[in-house]
């Protein structure tokens, strides 16, 4: 535009100048971007991890032209039932919950989502579960139980029933069967992995 050249994205140009058949050119040199983004994006868009451990997420903005770096800058969360802690500055999610979550950053009125699964973590084994917890039963007629782990987030590792190890004085234990034939009120224990967990059975 006349003598004045300018680009709305980053980069570098040459500008040629003409005059009777004679051409000169000069470099220019565009940095920055415009002030107001129009659009930002989180990265990665899908990620998966196991409870406890940490995801490290990314904001770009951009301009229409150009884009740069907003991690530090946008305000990050995830489902509130997700639990966890975030490293705002950096975009590191440390989880907790295991579950599908939805990871949102937000800049102003612009915000992008991305997907993050967390699975239970087997190698964070915190304690077991017995069930029932109290039951009655008739006199010679059996109560079956089932054991559940758990990792240290309240996670459920799934049933470990058979490999369990089942004790009550003063029953008959058949793996994870208890019956008696007296009457009276009976500690059934489970244990599993050197964790235990009690129940009451009432005969």
């Amino acid at each position: 535009n006349g003598s004045s050249a300018y680009s709305n994205k980053a980069g570098t140009y040459t500008i040629t100048g003409s005059y009777q058949s004679k051409t000169d050119s000069a470099i220019l040199t565009v940095t920055g971007h415009l002030t107001t983004p129009t659009s930002i994006r989180v990265s990665p868009k899908t990620a998966a991890i196991t409870a406890g451990t940490s995801q490290l997420f990314t904001a770009t903005a951009s301009d229409g032209y150009n884009t740069w770096d907003v991690t530090g800058t946008v305000l990050w969360s995830v489902d509130s039932t997700a639990g966890g802690s975030w490293n705002q500055p950096t975009g590191n999610y440390t989880s907790a919950v295991a579950g599908a979550w939805t990871v949102k950053a937000t800049l102003g009125l612009l915000f992008d989502t991305a997907s993050l699964t967390v699975n239970p973590n087997p190698s964070q084994l915190n304690h077991i579960a017995i069930s029932p917890k109290t039951s009655t039963a008739l006199v010679g007629t059996s109560q079956n139980y089932t054991v559940t782990a758990f990792d240290k987030n309240g996670n459920s590792l799934g049933d470990v029933t058979t490999l369990a190890v089942f004790t009550a004085p003063g029953t008959i234990v058949v793996a994870n069967s208890v019956k008696s034939n007296n009457t009276g009120t009976y500690a059934v224990t489970a244990t599993y992995n050197g964790l235990t967990d009690t129940a009451a059975l009432t005969v």
